[in-house]
């Protein structure tokens, strides 16, 4: 049962990795009415999935995406290895699997535990954190490269561990760009905080950015990841509002 529903329902949780504040289950986004394809090549029950997952959040064929690796592993901590701002993990070596998709030239980690009831991203493309000014902001998101959004917001009453998938919160046109500058820029630490000892209430904004490219961008490129940056983070508390 619980592998027909990790396929189905595209549904994994982070019944270990609790918020201090307020435990919850982590869920995963459901990819609903969407069925698996027979394929040439026999996948596992959590590579299906997997792929299945990818396609969904990237808006791309499943024909598209093949399997590079799929490895046993031991995780050093309940949460698969998968940190999060807030989220608190059981310290225990957890076996699973870590299972590596490729399409259109990036490759995007998943990684699953024995029982195949959790899967979480692993690779994660960008952070960004809003901390200060006369607000008093204190938040961050969290982009995975194969499509979850998290969002954690210290001043919340209701604080959550649930990830919203790229199609939630982008345009195709914003998705297609995303990886396009996954593709060319590299590492990058930006920085658009205020100015040191100037503003008494001093905000700081600042991107960390895990490209696979060697380019470096240009100063309206930065601007940009920036303002994507905030309306991903804008969009996820959005959607965590209403529901």
């Amino acid at each position: 049962m619980k592998r027909f529903v990790l396929i189905i329902l595209f549904v994994a949780t982070l019944s270990a990795c609790a918020r201090t504040t307020n435990p919850q289950e982590q869920s995963f986004i459901p990819v609903d009415g969407i069925r698996a394809t027979p394929t040439p090549v026999q996948l596992t029950v959590a590579q299906q999935a997997a792929v299945l997952r990818l396609a969904f959040n990237l808006g791309v064929s499943m024909d598209r995406i093949r399997v590079v690796s799929d490895v046993e592993t031991e995780f050093t901590d309940a949460c698969l290895g998968v940190s999060l701002e807030g989220v608190m993990c059981a310290q225990a070596i957890t076996p699973g699997r870590t299972i590596t998709l490729e399409t259109d030239g990036l490759e995007f980690e998943y990684r699953v535990n024995a029982d195949e009831s959790r899967m979480l991203p692993a690779t994660v493309a960008l952070v960004w954190e809003r901390d200060g000014g006369i607000a008093g902001f204190c938040d961050r998101a969290t982009v995975f490269l194969s499509g979850e959004v998290y969002g954690s917001d210290c001043r919340s009453e209701n604080p959550d561990a649930a990830a919203k998938s790229f199609v939630d919160l982008m345009t195709d046109a914003e998705r297609t760009q995303f990886l396009i500058w996954a593709k060319q820029f590299g590492s990058l630490n930006l920085d658009d905080s205020d100015p040191a000892n100037v503003v008494a209430d001093r905000m700081t904004i600042t991107l960390q950015f895990y490209g696979k490219g060697d380019q470096k961008p240009t100063e309206s490129e930065q601007r940009a990841l920036f303002d994507m940056a905030q309306k991903l983070y804008q969009g996820y508390k959005g959607l965590r509002q209403i529901q």
